[in-house]
């Protein structure tokens, strides 16, 4: 049996498994061919995400591609809770979550310059309005008491800290 021979009525039991595993790989790479990158660490886990979970170990993976706002609401984040980070100095990179003493987490974001805001907000806690709509390119968390962590998409490399 060809390539040319498959149809979605194709009656699958009758392709050898090699195929059939060919075929799955091959749905899988067109499928991010058309969605974009997205985490499949889920697949490594043997776990779907959750993705309407507040627990970040549960979502970490549902969350790149999303605005900001959509994490802080996700995750139901007070916004005492965290902070604008920058890096270099005057490029906003992401947010910075302490959940008492039980999880800490690193939200980030596209470079935002605001070099030319830095006096837009008399509270530096606000910040983060400057990057509320941006879009999400990782996520970083480490849960202390489980000694549990892990990344999804970028990060900044000396900033791994929060995952050992």
């Amino acid at each position: 049996m060809g390539w040319d021979s498959v149809s979605p009525d194709t009656d699958t039991t009758t392709i050898p498994a090699v195929m059939r595993h060919t075929m799955k790989v091959i749905v899988i790479l067109l499928t991010l061919s058309i969605v974009g990158p997205i985490s499949l660490s889920f697949l490594a886990s043997g776990q779907s995400p959750d993705c309407d979970s507040p627990d970040i170990e549960k979502i970490d993976s549902c969350l790149v591609g999303l605005p900001l706002k959509d994490a802080i609401a996700t995750l139901k984040i007070d916004t005492s809770q965290f902070f604008a980070f920058d890096e270099p100095p005057g490029i906003l990179r992401g947010i910075y979550i302490t959940q008492s003493d039980t999880c800490k987490i690193r939200i980030y974001v596209e470079r935002t310059s605001i070099i030319n805001k830095l006096d837009s907000f008399p509270n530096w806690r606000m910040n983060y309005l400057h990057i509320i709509d941006k879009k999400i390119v990782g996520v970083t968390w480490k849960k202390q008491k489980k000694n549990k962590g892990k990344s999804v998409g970028f990060r900044i490399a000396y900033w791994h800290d929060l995952e050992h």
